[in-house]
C-alpha cells in the first residue's frame, strides 16, 4: 500500500485534462458513485508523467470547490490558472485511509481489494490475482492477472463473496473467459 509521510493513502483516480480558463481541474473518479471528496478535503498528488510540476514525492491540497454530473470538476486552494493547471497534469489523486469514513459491515473499500486472490465462485480455482482497479465510466473494474488476464466489471452479477482477512475475491467469469 502507498504511503504518504507515514500514512497510507488511498487512490481515488487521475486527472488529464483541465476545465475551462479559470483553473478548474477535471478528475476521473474509480468510484464515481460515491465520493469520499468534499468541500475541504485534503488530497495527496502524484505525478504521471515527467511533463507534470507535482513533484514525484507527491503535494497535498485542498479542495475549494467540487462539483459532481458527467464530470467531476474540481477547484484546489491556490490555484485559479489554466497555465497552472495544464502544467500540473497528468496526475493521480489520493487521500489518506483515516480521512474516509467508517464502513458498514458489508461494504469494502475497493482499494482493499488489490493484492487479494481472485478465485472461481463455484470452483475455488485461483483465477489470479487483483492487481488493479479502472473505471469504464459505469462501474469499477477489477483487473486480474494470473493464467488468463481478465477485467471484471465490479457488479454482483461477476463479483461474490469478499474475504479481506482472507485475501480472496469470488468472482464468476463471463463464459468467454
Amino acid at each position: 500500500m502507498k504511503k504518504w509521510k507515514g500514512e497510507a493513502i488511498v487512490e481515488l483516480g487521475k486527472c488529464t485534462q483541465p476545465h475551462g480558463i479559470k483553473g478548474a481541474f477535471t478528475f476521473h473518479l474509480i468510484n464515481t458513485q460515491d465520493s469520499s471528496l468534499d468541500l475541504d478535503s485534503r488530497i495527496i498528488l502524484f505525478p504521471l508523467a515527467a511533463k507534470s510540476s507535482i513533484k514525484e514525492s507527491g503535494e497535498e491540497f485542498t479542495i475549494e470547490k467540487i462539483s459532481f454530473g458527467h464530470k467531476v470538476m474540481t477547484y484546489l486552494k491556490g490555484i485559479s490558472d489554466r497555465s497552472i493547471v495544464e502544467a500540473m497534469i497528468p496526475f493521480s489523486i489520493h487521500i489518506l485511509k483515516s480521512d474516509l469514513p467508517e464502513l458498514d459491515e458489508d461494504e469494502v473499500y475497493l482499494d482493499d481489494l488489490i493484492g487479494c486472490k481472485a478465485i472461481h465462485h463455484e470452483t475455488k480455482k485461483e483465477l489470479g490475482r487483483i492487481i488493479g482497479l479502472e473505471d469504464n465510466g459505469v462501474q469499477a473494474i477489477l483487473v486480474i492477472r494470473g493464467v488468463q488476464p481478465m477485467d471484471i466489471p465490479f457488479v454482483d452479477a461477476f463479483v461474490g463473496e469478499i474475504d479481506i482477512d482472507a485475501g480472496t475475491v469470488e468472482i464468476d467469469p463471463p463464459e468467454y473467459i
